[in-house]
């Protein structure tokens, strides 16, 4: 993901990713998160004008969260459903998770993917 998001990210755009060592999740969880990442992170490059990008990934007991936020010019309050949006919440409730995007004050989008932990090899 840090390779990945590096080469994406313009220069003039600063990146700070805060990403947990986490233990390896079930190929479907795994490409959904890296999938909307790369998503969110692309859009926020492509149509927000932002100057700073963060990328956490977090882990509870039972949940991993992806959180993508910039400081751009924000989400329109009726966004065009395009096939990136489109994509990310079909890829989020495949697995049963859950998808926010939202504008945040001050100026920037937040998107939010949370999904039920599936730690692989892990005794059931």
């Amino acid at each position: 993901l840090p390779r990945l998001l590096a080469a994406m990210v313009p220069a003039h755009i600063r990146l700070h990713m805060d990403v947990c060592a986490m233990p390896p999740q079930a190929p479907a969880r795994e490409a959904a998160v890296l999938r909307v990442c790369q998503e969110a992170v692309s859009n926020a490059v492509r149509h927000s004008g932002a100057s700073r990008i963060e990328v956490a990934i977090r882990l509870c007991p039972t949940h991993l969260c992806l959180v993508v936020a910039d400081d751009g010019c924000g989400i329109p309050q009726s966004p065009r459903h395009g096939m990136g949006l489109t994509n990310m919440q079909q890829r989020i409730d495949e697995l049963g998770g859950t998808l926010r995007i939202v504008r945040r004050r001050g100026g920037g989008t937040r998107i939010e993917a949370r999904l039920a932990r599936s730690d692989e090899g892990a005794v059931a």
